[in-house]
């Protein structure tokens, strides 16, 4: 079966913060060679990111991510 999860953050505080994610280990994160690392959110922003679950290796791997803006408009 074909597992998905999206996140979304949003940033309250008044400095840009990075999402840290678990790696190596099983039911962990990995990062493919497209999305290598996660990018600071600005603050009062939001980013929505993308996971896709891998049977064969049984990590979540990050594959999409869009920054969202303030949500105001």
């Amino acid at each position: 079966t074909m597992q998905f999860m999206s996140i979304l953050v949003k940033n309250t505080g008044g400095s840009p913060i990075t999402l840290v994610l678990t790696t190596g280990s099983a039911g962990a994160f990995v990062y493919t060679t497209d999305i290598a690392s996660m990018t600071a959110i600005p603050a009062g922003h939001y980013a929505l990111y993308g996971f896709k679950y891998n049977d064969v290796t049984n990590r979540w791997m990050f594959v999409a991510r869009t920054a969202i803006g303030t949500g105001t408009s």
